[in-house]
């Protein structure tokens, strides 16, 4: 419940999109509540039963079984591209092509809502709010976990 929240937070009362991405949707905790941001959402993920799980909350969900970290998607495809705790997970090797993924497939003027452990935002090497491209708000929280560990929860419009 702690992420619902937190999300809930950063997506404002009445704030619509037309295009989503849920890039990482798991089983689809989130669907629910992205659903009700946006006209569709394509909830995407490595694994074909998380994906249709995700799909199953409604029509306007569209399952995307990923193969690779690039994406299927035309560039600036989406307005909202959302990734929960999926970015963090990412190997050392890969993970600036799939930020660099999640920003092209972001429209110009789009919003990027990341979720990921304070450590990332903060290492000299993972300069995400720069390699995403976007001007961001980034507000630390100690709620997502038991252990209270600190996580940057991020809200950004595409450069």
């Amino acid at each position: 419940m702690a992420i619902q929240r937190e999300l809930g937070k950063v997506l404002k009362k009445g704030e619509f999109f037309t295009h989503a991405l849920d890039f990482g949707c798991g089983w689809g905790r989130l669907t629910p509540q992205l659903v009700t941001h946006c006209s569709h959402l394509w909830a995407a993920d490595l694994f074909t039963d998380w994906t249709g799980r995700a799909a199953a909350v409604g029509k306007s969900v569209t399952p995307v079984t990923l193969s690779s970290y690039e994406l299927p998607f035309d560039d600036g495809a989406f307005d909202l591209v959302v990734d929960i705790m999926t970015l963090q997970s990412v190997n050392e090797k890969d993970w600036r092509t799939c930020a660099n993924e999640l920003s092209r497939v972001t429209a110009t003027g789009g919003t990027i809502i990341s979720l990921m452990k304070h450590e990332m935002v903060e290492a000299g090497d993972h300069e995400i709010v720069n390699h995403l491209g976007i001007e961001a708000s980034v507000t630390d929280i100690d709620t997502i976990d038991k252990k209270r560990e600190l996580y940057c929860l991020i809200r950004g419009t595409r450069l």
